[in-house]
């Protein structure tokens, strides 16, 4: 059985795929789901934007969470009582890790023993008292929810997962340079990356020792202990997460700027293809408890791209396009950006004199957690990841 999760600025993606083929789900909510994780076929959990989490009973999604100015972007646990999730808010003006837990109910835990300024990515333990957490600026920490220690790592760039098997531990990141790091029990080392990718983005290690690397335009890279290798692209497309299946590995990714998003799924074992069907039941929401009639604030257009603006008018550098996505005027794309979770007209830059309808500092270097190009946004309207 397997689970992926996803979606755009304005809805929420799950796939199932079981004996029978593909099966799309309905989580009871709108808001872009970051990560999954599963206890059994029917005990699972997604976490993602507004803190929200959702969980698959089986029958169908029930929202248990959903409200807040952070994300979850990861979750990890060895049963359900233990579960936790990470994430933060990404800004420049006032960015912060956040956790929650499932105990009595969920809730926001203490971040005591992290920096105050810095979100989390992923989170990954062998124990209940024993997990890693992973964020902005290298920062990795070691402990349990309350008590983490901060480790030392070989790297001040962003690290957005990590993961283990016994004693094998990795960690991989990067915005302006790729990173793999492995952790020896004492002390975490910088490895060598094969080929030239732009940044990591998962990693997944396999009870065995074998490891999956994979990252933007594609990259993937395969290898064990201190050696890797890696592997002939067979998509542009960005991988952002791994898992290690019976059969071999899965890596999940898309485009996640476009507003209505593309996936990919590729894999190295057995995942039998098949018709996608809906799933018969709806997902419960959150603050009604009822089946979810549609996307929570408005939402999409069932995917079908709009005719371009009424007027025939185009939308100029920087204007929102929410409403319409493919109104821009030629020469810039419409960017879903990733914080604000926003839309706005804009164009690949080298510098802010090539900005300067978009205003002052308008070159954002830094967009989003899983791009680097540097795009034009208008700088006064927060919408720069880390500045520019």
């Amino acid at each position: 059985m397997l689970y992926a999760v996803g979606g755009t600025s304005s809805s929420a993606l799950v796939l199932r795929h079981d004996a029978t083929g593909w099966w799309q789900m309905d989580p009871g909510t709108s808001r872009t789901l970051w990560w999954v994780h599963g206890f059994s076929a029917n005990d699972v959990y997604a976490v993602g934007a507004a803190g929200v989490v959702t969980h698959f009973d089986g029958t169908r999604w029930n929202v248990e969470h959903e409200g807040g100015d952070y994300t979850l972007f990861g979750a990890w646990g060895l049963t359900p009582d233990d579960l936790v999730a990470v994430g933060g808010v990404v800004t420049a003006s006032a960015p912060r890790p956040a956790m929650v837990s499932r105990r009595s109910r969920w809730a926001e835990i203490s971040t005591a023993g992290l920096p105050p300024d810095r979100a989390l990515f992923k989170v990954w333990g062998r124990s209940q008292t024993e997990l890693f957490v992973v964020g902005e600026r290298g920062l990795v920490a070691r402990g349990a929810p309350g008590a983490f220690v901060r480790q030392s790592a070989p790297t001040t760039e962003r690290l957005t997962t990590v993961h283990g098997a016994g004693s094998n531990l990795f960690a991989v990141g990067g915005l302006q340079a790729p990173v793999l790091l492995r952790f020896d029990g004492a002390a975490w080392k910088s490895l060598a990356i094969p080929g030239t990718p732009q940044f990591l983005s998962g990693v997944a290690v396999a009870p065995g020792g074998e490891v999956l690397i994979v990252g933007l335009n594609g990259y993937v890279a395969e290898g064990r202990d201190e050696a890797f290798e890696a592997q002939p692209a067979l998509t542009r497309r960005g991988l952002h997460g791994a898992l290690r299946t019976r059969d071999g590995f899965v890596a999940v990714g898309g485009e996640l700027l476009g507003t209505f998003g593309q996936g990919v799924v590729l894999t190295n074992g057995a995942l039998e293809g098949g018709p996608l069907r809906a799933w018969p039941n709806a997902g419960l929401r959150f603050d009604a408890g009822v089946p979810d009639a549609g996307p929570d604030d408005g939402g999409v257009d069932a995917g079908l791209e709009d005719a371009g603006p009424p007027d025939g008018g185009w939308l100029g550098p920087g204007a929102s396009c929410d409403a319409q996505p493919q109104g821009c005027e030629p020469g810039l794309a419409c960017w879903f950006v990733f914080g604000p979770y926003k839309n706005f007209c804009a164009g690949f830059c080298g510098s802010d004199s090539e900005c300067g309808a978009y205003g002052a500092g308008a070159c954002c270097k830094l967009p989003g957690p899983q791009v680097t190009t540097p795009v034009c946004l208008p700088f006064d309207a927060g919408v720069c990841d880390a500045g520019s």
